[in-house]
């Protein structure tokens, strides 16, 4: 008896042994790289900022350099909000330049002036990094590309893309949820990776359920043809806010996230429930115009729901290695989250 048992738990050892080997070799293994965007039109950051990417062991920073706007009837693409460094030193990190381009530009731009755009951009980015010593090897264009400016878009992406390589540097772009879903439509495009803009999935409604930045319900629709996207995946994540404007029961537009302390605190408009204001009066408030009993409704992101949205996106994630980078590295939105909340989020993938 004892033979026998003693031969079952030798038996019970060795297939433990076996799962755990099977389990070591196959489950999958992801190398993380955490990262921040920032999209301030002044470079700053300050001891506490630093500190916590430190602590976080964040090495890059997607950092937007400038926009691009052509307005219908405008003769050429205008640089528009150059980001300007008051301390010349080398940040430390690892720079991503990041261009926002408006989808107007893409649709107004005669085909001709595409290569010079791209000669610009590329040219412009050269400068402000050599000015400020970064060393950079990704330039990444953020454009919300529609059907009808696909083509354009396209071009841009090449003519920039092929610049950058004789650099050995690569071109990466946002991409939208509707974008992945609907790869066959809206087109892939001719990046060397994509930047997952998992937010803003949301209608801007002024319905107290509705919320515009991130709702599981909404992700759920889309999130299972992330996998299946031809293409290699970082993802970005939300921890910012929503200032909606309203009038009349109709979302109106969107404010500065900027004013949203000013809101609260500002006699012009009164608290009327959670997440609520209405203007007194009728006037000018940091260069939108209200008038009287106009709301504003603030989203505002919580550690709970970015965790949540990064737990749902890592599901679905295939690279083995993936960037996640939080938007943005702003004192406003770090209020909300503490050290450890960045790290629960950071490590649920």
């Amino acid at each position: 008896m004892n033979k026998t048992f003693g031969k079952e738990k030798i038996l019970i050892v060795i297939l433990l042994l076996v799962v755990l080997l099977f389990i070591s070799i196959f489950r999958k293994r992801y190398t993380i790289y955490p990262s921040f965007y920032y999209w301030k039109t002044t470079f700053s950051i300050n001891k506490d900022q630093n500190d916590l990417l430190r602590q976080l062991h964040v090495k890059k920073l997607y950092i937007r350099f400038f926009d691009i706007d052509l307005p219908s009837g405008s003769g050429t693409p205008d640089i528009l909000g150059e980001i300007s460094f008051p301390d010349t030193t080398n940040s430390g990190y690892e720079v991503v330049p990041v261009v926002f381009i408006t989808n107007r530009t893409m649709l107004n731009i005669p085909g001709e002036q595409i290569e010079h755009l791209s000669q610009i951009i590329h040219g412009r980015i050269a400068a402000i990094a050599q000015h400020q010593k970064f060393n950079y090897s990704e330039i990444q264009l953020d454009c919300d590309w529609s059907d009808n400016s696909r083509d354009n878009f396209f071009k841009l992406v090449s003519f920039i893309k092929e610049s950058a390589h004789k650099e050995n540097k690569i071109i990466s772009a946002t991409i939208r949820l509707h974008q992945i879903k609907y790869y066959s439509k809206t087109g892939i495009p001719p990046v060397d990776k994509g930047m997952l803009m998992f937010y803003n999935m949301g209608e801007i409604s002024p319905d107290t359920s509705a919320f515009s930045i991130y709702n599981s319900t909404d992700a759920d629709k889309y999130v299972k043809y992330i996998s299946k996207y031809p293409l290699k995946i970082d993802a970005a994540l939300p921890i910012f806010s929503n200032l909606i404007q309203i009038r009349y029961g109709k979302a109106i537009g969107l404010l500065s996230v900027a004013i949203s302390d000013e809101i609260k605190t500002d006699s012009h408009f009164r608290k009327i429930r959670n997440n609520y204001f209405a203007a007194d009066s009728s006037f000018y408030f940091r260069g939108s115009y209200f008038i009287k009993d106009d709301l504003i409704k603030i989203e505002e992101c919580n550690p709970q729901l970015t965790l949540k949205g990064a737990k749902q996106l890592d599901l679905h994630l295939h690279s083995a290695e993936r960037t996640i980078a939080l938007f943005d590295l702003n004192e406003n939105n770090l209020r909300r989250y503490r050290y450890e909340d960045f790290k629960k989020i950071f490590d649920s993938f």
